[in-house]
């Protein structure tokens, strides 16, 4: 009864606010369909889990950015490169990565994408005794953005780091690869 009271709410409300952030065309006025630009740059932060092949969940932090250039009138798919740092306990990864993206419009103003990216890693562990670690990394990413009058990005995105590389051990070096499970948001601008 009580979650019937609050889902009620919950629509009435949205449905109010959508009636008076309307506009004569019938959209909000603050979303459009389109960017302004070609180029996009957003700033990423975000937090997660990671695993090691080598033992062991953690927790991690994401900071980094992410820059965009589209193909295209349209403006829908971008060759990005979102530059990353995730932070452990243990280690920070630097992934310098570029991929593709692609926005689906869910309405005018939302999208949908997915993103795909491959590139460098490099693990700098605290540990001054630890050897670093350099490698690669496969980003898969899930994600969904809404672009404000044309110009602001504001969204959320799941992602999929895999880290791998080789591992110097006491019985020589192996293959290790660090899965992160991260949730990030994102706010930046086209231009």
């Amino acid at each position: 009864m009580r979650s019937l009271r609050r889902a009620r709410a919950f629509a009435l409300a949205f449905a109010l606010a959508a009636a008076f952030a309307r506009s004569a065309s019938g959209a909000p006025p603050w979303l459009e369909d389109g960017k302004a630009g070609r180029f996009f740059v957003d700033a990423v932060g975000g937090v997660g889990l990671y695993q090691s092949s080598l033992g062991g969940t953690f927790a991690s932090a994401t900071a980094g950015a992410t820059f965009g250039v589209s193909f295209g009138e349209a403006r829908r798919l971008y060759l990005v490169v979102p530059f990353q740092l995730q932070i452990t306990g243990v280690s920070t990864t630097v992934m310098l990565p570029i991929g593709f993206q692609y926005d689906i419009t869910i309405i005018p103003g939302l999208y949908l994408f997915p993103r795909i990216s491959f590139g460098y890693a490099f693990v700098a562990p605290y540990d001054p005794n630890s050897d670093s670690q350099s490698g690669g990394v496969l980003i898969p990413e899930l994600g969904v953005k809404m672009v404000v009058r044309k110009r602001w990005n504001l969204g959320a995105s799941l992602s999929l780091p895999i880290v791998f590389g080789q591992t110097a051990t006491d019985t020589g070096n192996v293959l290790t690869t660090v899965i992160y499970y991260r949730l990030t948001g994102f706010a930046g601008i086209n231009f």
